[in-house]
């Protein structure tokens, strides 16, 4: 069976765009086992785009928060991606762009399945569940 992943990121801050994120999914996609959502990528549905969101938000067994700077956590869709995460108590992890540019330049299956057993059991899987007056989330451990 096949692990659903849901990523959560912002392009607000220019760090990352549709194409870097387009490149860090086929990536991804050579770990058979792993199934990934990426809004901007994978929203066809142009009826009610944001359901879609929260849908496959609630059907992840993974949620990765890609945060590429301090306005991550200034998106209101971030923060709702975190919430609805909490409530459903998905496993969370925050990566940040370096995991993301790692992933891209693995050269194997092997490689990636190194980086992101190694990058994982490094971080904690506890949920963001917590923002303070500032929007800056922190951990709750």
């Amino acid at each position: 069976m096949s692990t659903r992943l849901f990523v959560s990121y912002t392009l607000r801050d220019n760090i990352l765009n549709k194409e870097k994120l387009s490149v860090f999914k086929n990536a991804l996609s050579k770990l058979h086992f792993l199934t990934t959502y990426i809004d901007i990528l994978d929203n066809k549905n142009t009826a009610s785009p944001q359901d879609e969101v929260i849908n496959r938000l609630i059907d992840a067994d993974v949620v990765w928060l890609i945060k590429s700077s301090a306005e991550f956590f200034k998106s209101e869709w971030v923060k709702r991606e975190i919430e609805i995460a909490n409530e459903y108590k998905k496993s969370i992890y925050e990566i940040g762009v370096d995991f993301v540019d790692s992933i891209i330049q693995a050269k194997s299956e092997d490689a990636l399945l190194n980086i992101v057993n190694t990058y994982l059991d490094c971080v904690t899987s506890e949920t963001i569940s917590v923002f303070n007056q500032n929007n800056t989330a922190f951990s709750i451990a």
